[in-house]
């Protein structure tokens, strides 16, 4: 299994820029754009442990360059369990960065 990387930053527009950085700064798939219920937008990526250190990076100092915040962890080793976020679909509306109501909810 790859390494995940979760990055937080606001609003959707940042969250864009930022993903087209992490992906042109390093070898990481973006695998989707989910709310976190505080208005932010997290971006998940997978890839090898040294590319999502690169990516990481990347949305650092791209967001610092935009004047906002930008956290950011990674799971080197993620659970089995885990597995499901690699082929999870996008939690949010591209158009308005809000929840899309429709998508399937549990």
């Amino acid at each position: 299994m790859m390494a995940l990387a979760f990055i937080e930053v606001p609003f959707f527009s940042i969250a864009a820029v930022v993903a087209d950085a992490v992906a042109k700064a390093s070898g990481v798939r973006i695998l989707g754009f989910d709310t976190s219920g505080n208005e932010e937008i997290v971006i998940r990526a997978a890839g090898g442990v040294a590319d999502l250190s690169a990516a990481m990076d990347a949305a650092a100092d791209c967001a610092t360059k935009l004047g906002v915040k930008c956290l950011s962890t990674r799971l080197a080793r993620p659970d089995p369990a885990f597995g499901d976020l690699y082929s999870a679909p996008n939690a949010i509306n591209p158009l308005y960065g809000g929840r899309d109501q429709f998508l399937p909810t549990d």
